[in-house]
């Protein structure tokens, strides 16, 4: 008999956010090993996403809640000058009662999963009743959404097996350090009531599991680290042949989220820009993101070589990466240890085996890719004319990236059949003791 899993997870295709990726891989490949999967989202106002493909084989197991449930104030509307008296009322009475509203509100007052806890044990109870669960997994941030999760199964479901898995840092996160000093206790309490009630607690990188360790030893026993990874199947087109490059011409590519606190990591772009025109080199730069962000850092000579283009598909990127792009783009954002997060675009640029320009401080990130020759690293204004001589003689050397770097270790389905353990461990020691009362009792 097939398990039966319970994925709890905000963001879910169709959402476009990279925050729905890792499980909706992990499910994929779940799914493929023979569980069967069925979860728990919010609602996305997205109609088709990037990996809707991934989910097609659970689509008719997927509950989406409405998440719609915190007030939206009229201050943080985008308002037209100059305004009437009616609307200088009501910008001040909205702003006084999101004041008032921040006030009353624990922890992480922006956490947009805040309210969703009775749709939300609604949702989880309903499936576990029918569908006899065997185990939940649910993912964070949004980390409102682990508490809760956490709650529903201590106070209604305490023989299941919960996993909670955490993609970012949590009580000591970057969103958390504008938080009053209160208000930070209130998130480390809804961070330490979850995590205790978890049987297992996954985390993305080793960063995050020595903070838990370190914070909560207790806990220490129940981390696995299962970092991101990229899928295979989405490289389906992708060429790895090496083509004839035009040696005058140099596309740089980056295809995401343009994160706050890039600022550093752009203005180095720029300069590289700069000073690949000036050796008299055709180099232009392709953003494949969702927002213009930092569009107006680039201005005058260099305005032209920088386009911004839609999110695409993700067989359809990585094949035009490959067949268009001489070096893909990893600018980090300057945020307190965030620097050396393995991302899920670190290990889909490994696997595109394309040169990969790492711009920003430097890092343990920076150090990876120029160790094991999968790229440079722009660290500092210093290194601009190094790295574009470098960029320049490898067009036509193309030494860089090594192409006998081992990809396998990571691949989805390397790292699902590590969840696939985790999983098998728990059903097995929780039906064990299953049998155990039962014969007790």
């Amino acid at each position: 008999m097939s398990k039966k899993i319970l994925i709890v997870c905000y963001y879910f295709p169709p959402s476009t956010l990279v925050a729905g990726r890792r499980w909706a891989k992990f499910a994929k490949y779940l799914s493929k090993s023979g569980y069967d999967i069925f979860v728990v989202a919010a609602k996305s106002e997205t109609k088709i996403g990037l990996w809707d493909e991934d989910v097609s084989a659970f689509k008719n197991n997927i509950t989406y809640l409405d998440p719609k449930i915190k007030p939206k104030f009229y201050f943080k509307k985008k308002i037209e000058y100059p305004l009437s008296i009616i609307d200088k009322v009501r910008f001040k009475l909205s702003y006084y009662s999101f004041l008032v509203w921040r006030f009353f509100m624990k922890g992480f007052f922006y956490d947009p999963s805040i309210g969703c806890n009775r749709s939300l044990k609604s949702a989880i109870l309903s499936i576990k009743n029918e569908q006899k669960i065997d185990a939940i997994i649910v993912s964070g941030g949004p980390f409102r959404w682990c508490y809760y999760v956490s709650k529903i199964v201590s106070d209604h479901l305490k023989t299941l097996p919960l996993i909670i898995d955490l993609r970012d840092f949590w009580a000591n996160g970057s969103p958390m350090q504008n938080l009053s000093p209160e208000k930070v206790r209130q998130e480390k309490y809804f961070e330490e009531y979850s995590l205790s009630k978890a049987t297992v607690i996954l985390t993305v990188n080793e960063l995050i599991a020595a903070y838990i360790s370190n914070t909560y030893p207790k806990l220490s026993s129940k981390i696995s680290v299962i970092p991101h990874a990229f899928d295979e199947e989405d490289f389906k087109y992708a060429s790895n042949r090496v083509g004839e490059s035009n040696l005058m011409s140099i596309n740089l590519a980056y295809a995401g989220s343009l994160y706050p606190k890039m600022e550093f990591a752009i203005a180095l772009l720029k300069e590289l820009l700069i000073a690949l025109r000036e050796k008299r080199y055709k180099a232009s730069v392709y953003f494949f993101t969702s927002s213009s962000d930092y569009s107006n850092l680039f201005e005058n000579e260099i305005k032209d070589s920088v386009i911004y283009k839609p999110l695409l598909k993700p067989t359809e990127l990585f094949e035009t990466l490959s067949r268009n792009i001489d070096v893909v783009l990893q600018p980090r954002a300057s945020v307190m240890l965030e620097e050396n997060f393995k991302s899920s675009k670190f290990y889909e640029q490994i696997a595109l085996r394309k040169p990969i320009l790492y711009i920003g401080i430097p890092s343990e990130l920076s150090d990876y890719y120029q160790n094991n020759k999968l790229g440079y690293a722009l660290t500092s204004s210093s290194d601009v004319e190094r790295i574009s001589d470098e960029i320049i003689n490898n067009l036509s050397t193309k030494i860089i990236p090594d192409k006998t770097f081992d990809l396998s270790v990571f691949t989805f389905e390397k790292q699902v059949r590590k969840i696939s353990r985790i999983l098998e461990t728990l059903i097995s020691a929780n039906q064990s003791q299953f049998y155990v009362n039962k014969k007790t009792t």
